[in-house]
């Protein structure tokens, strides 16, 4: 043996072994016993990974954003639309929040939901389109597709509100997204499921609000909430941009040597 010190970041499903017997579970089974520290941006995870296998300190580090590049633009006005970004999958909950838009379709005629991401699953995809033409709202739906950061910056400071509906589907689940960060960082109010890292990020009834589960209804509520409250949005609004700037990855990075000095010593 080198005498090397092995540092394990889990992130989401990629992280849990199968709980079948196989060689990859052996492997990452081997991986972790010999591990000398683990770290994760969202406890849930290890709690999924100790669920199969034995895991030691699993120390909580969270993601960070590059506020050099999202960040508040001048002169950009909040419009009536929903944002969410993500590759087009169940996990990402797409189809519920374009359920929820049919929820308040009536109630705020204006509002659009527009939906960035790459088509990773044709089959929701499809799904996802077929809805919103079953709701009638399929001329308020706008599927962008890949943006490039300049783009994707402009939607964050012009959105209303910005929705991941995530939820755990076929086995799969978020680790702790980039996005929460990048859209508070442009003073996005953030919707989300509870899990997935989205308590520490999101701070209850500051930067945005927490659901309990990936249902149209509650986020429709949840939505609700932002929309028809003005001073509420300009205070979730200003509270994101504060609570990104302590999580730039300047301000991560000391945590992450930390990490790695402790596992020297």
């Amino acid at each position: 043996m080198s005498g090397a010190r092995l540092v394990i970041t889990l992130h989401g499903n990629q992280a849990v072994p199968p709980r079948h017997l196989s060689l990859k579970k052996a492997a990452m089974q081997y991986a972790y016993r010999v591990a000398s520290m683990t770290t994760t941006g969202s406890p849930y995870t290890a709690e999924r990974v100790r669920e199969v296998v034995r895991l030691g300190e699993c120390r909580f580090i969270p993601n960070g954003v590059d506020m050099k590049v999202f960040r508040p633009l001048d002169g950009r006005k909040r419009l009536p639309f929903l944002l969410t970004v993500g590759a087009l999958r169940p996990r990402k909950g797409a189809d519920i929040l374009v359920a929820a838009l049919g929820i308040l379709k009536e109630e705020f005629p204006d509002v659009r939901c527009k939906i960035v991401g790459a088509v990773s699953d044709a089959a929701f995809t499809d799904g996802v389109r077929e809805s919103a033409k079953g709701l009638g709202i399929a001329d308020r739906v706008d599927f962008l597709g890949t943006v490039d950061d300049a783009d994707l910056v402009a939607l964050y400071n012009t959105c209303a509100i910005f929705v991941l509906a995530a939820r755990e589907a076929h086995g799969t689940f978020e680790g702790f997204p980039l996005v929460f960060y990048e859209a508070n960082a442009c003073g996005a109010p953030v919707v989300t499921t509870r899990g997935f890292g989205s308590e520490y990020a999101i701070k209850e009834g500051a930067n945005g609000l927490l659901i309990s589960s990936a249902d149209a209804g509650e986020l429709a509520a949840a939505i609700r909430k932002i929309l028809q409250n003005p001073k509420l949005h300009a205070e979730m609004s200003r509270n994101a941009v504060e609570e990104a700037r302590k999580h730039t990855w300047d301000a991560v990075a000391p945590e992450l040597l930390a990490l790695y000095h402790d596992t020297l010593r």
